[in-house]
């Protein structure tokens, strides 16, 4: 049986990592980003965990200060332990100073442990 507060508790998570992203709190994004994190840029480049954080934590990093997401679908397998979203998100912005300006198709991989909810996987492409 699926578990009823599931959608509710990612959301939660979702609002607390990009809370964590603006403030660059480097402690709360190293507990909410799963160790075996990959990020498929737009560029097709694989980014790892720690590139991830040092790149949200760098001074010159303005990209969450206008995040935009509209949710298209978010599915919930395992008993709602894992999810899959799909999401147009619109960024303004720098990433550690290159401009990632631009509107995106965002593909997001969560799961759920012992501690809560981690992003597992993360694919934009632009759209």
């Amino acid at each position: 049986m699926p578990n009823p507060n599931a959608e509710k508790e990612l959301k939660k998570f979702k609002d607390d990592f990009e809370k964590a992203s603006k403030k660059r709190d480097r402690t709360s994004l190293e507990s909410m980003i799963h160790d075996d994190f990959t990020l498929i840029d737009p560029d097709g480049k694989i980014i790892s965990k720690k590139q991830l954080i040092e790149d949200i934590v760098d001074p010159k990093s303005t990209f969450q200060d206008a995040f935009n997401r509209k949710e298209h679908q978010t599915s919930f397998h395992a008993d709602g332990d894992a999810a899959r979203e799909t999401a147009d998100v619109t960024i303004t912005g720098n990433l550690k100073g290159k401009t990632v300006t631009g509107q995106y198709i965002n593909s997001a991989t969560y799961v759920k442990g012992p501690s809560g909810w981690q992003m597992a996987g993360n694919t934009l492409t632009r759209k």
